[in-house]
């Protein structure tokens, strides 16, 4: 009977200090200091030029599991966001993210047909770029703010 009283006190406490771990985006209330990052590294696809615009095919998460597929050839827009994935730092080592679903974006930047750079944003748990299959970056609330008015920009409206 002891043993399970342990257990159950123990169970609690789990659950009590997990609530803690997940928050959403933007929720900086009460938030601890960020985890120090790797330094940020430049990726040698960031490398290969200065892209005039970026393809976005954007998958929702919705009943529909609906897809929006824009190109963005504003060149402030191109180079603002091209900018901000170049520069994103690394993803905290052992980051623990909820487990909330969330749209995600494939990217590809292009100069010409000339692809530049490649990058999956993905809004689910914590909210990721990742550029390659090691290398995943840490984005903040201004690129994906930036990300959706550059996509709603460029969507014909109906």
């Amino acid at each position: 009977m002891k043993a399970r009283r342990v257990a159950i006190v123990l169970a609690i406490l789990i659950v009590i200090l997990l609530s803690g771990c997940g928050g959403t985006q933007g929720d900086t209330a009460g938030a601890a200091t960020p985890p120090a990052t790797a330094p940020i590294t430049k990726t040698p696809q960031a490398s290969q030029g200065k892209p005039d615009k970026v393809h976005v095919k954007k998958f929702n998460v919705d009943m529909n599991n609906s897809v929006s597929d824009v190109t963005i050839t504003n060149s402030e827009e191109v180079s603002k966001l091209f900018a901000m994935v170049s520069g994103m730092p690394q993803v905290p080592k052992d980051q623990i993210c909820p487990a909330i679903a969330g749209a995600h974006y494939e990217l590809t930047f292009l100069q010409g047909e000339k692809v530049v750079m490649m990058a999956t944003a993905d809004l689910s748990g914590c909210g990721q770029v990742r550029l390659s299959a090691g290398d995943k970056r840490q984005p903040d609330q201004a690129f994906w703010r930036e990300l959706n008015q550059a996509v709603a920009s460029a969507t014909p409206q109906a």
